[in-house]
């Protein structure tokens, strides 16, 4: 599927009222099976505390649960409002290298004026990530960022 494909998926779900977590979890599911290079995605929630906090993946459970804005690499996208893509994990250090060979692609779920979590997809394969699959996962996490700002305005309006 792609990412066209994807995003329209989740506005038809949208507008059939399709529960807002339900909403985020379809997203992260139809991403993840849209590319096979793909071994682990998951969307972090941006919270008032400035911390990402992981919300639904697919994959094995490797990934930290929280993780501070600008303090990580991964934190970086949300305080640079840019994706990042890594497409050798073993040229980082400590932490941030993973378990061995792989890519990674942080991509903030964002609006001009409001950042909302980010999208992170991992590959076993060094240069798993070109324009094209970027331009994807961007697109998806533009679609997901629409829905996450008609959600805190329902929020804020009580509803």
């Amino acid at each position: 599927m792609k990412a066209e494909e994807i995003c329209r998926e989740l506005d038809r779900l949208e507008k059939d009222d399709t529960p807002f977590e339900t909403l985020l979890e379809t997203g992260v599911d139809l991403l993840h099976a849209s590319d096979e290079r793909f071994h682990w995605t998951g969307l972090y929630e941006l919270f008032h505390d400035n911390v990402l906090r992981l919300g639904p993946y697919v994959g094995d459970a490797t990934s930290p649960e929280t993780l501070g804005v600008g303090r990580t690499l991964r934190g970086a996208a949300i305080a640079g409002r840019r994706s990042i893509v890594v497409n050798d994990i073993l040229r980082l250090s400590g932490d941030e290298a993973g378990f061995g060979p792989g890519a990674r692609l942080m991509v903030p779920i964002r609006t001009p004026d409001e950042i909302f979590g980010e999208i992170e997809v991992e590959s076993f394969l060094p240069e798993a990530f070109d324009e094209e699959g970027l331009r994807a996962v961007e697109a998806v996490a533009d679609r997901l960022a629409a829905m996450f700002g008609r959600e805190r305005k329902l929020v804020l309006a009580g509803v």
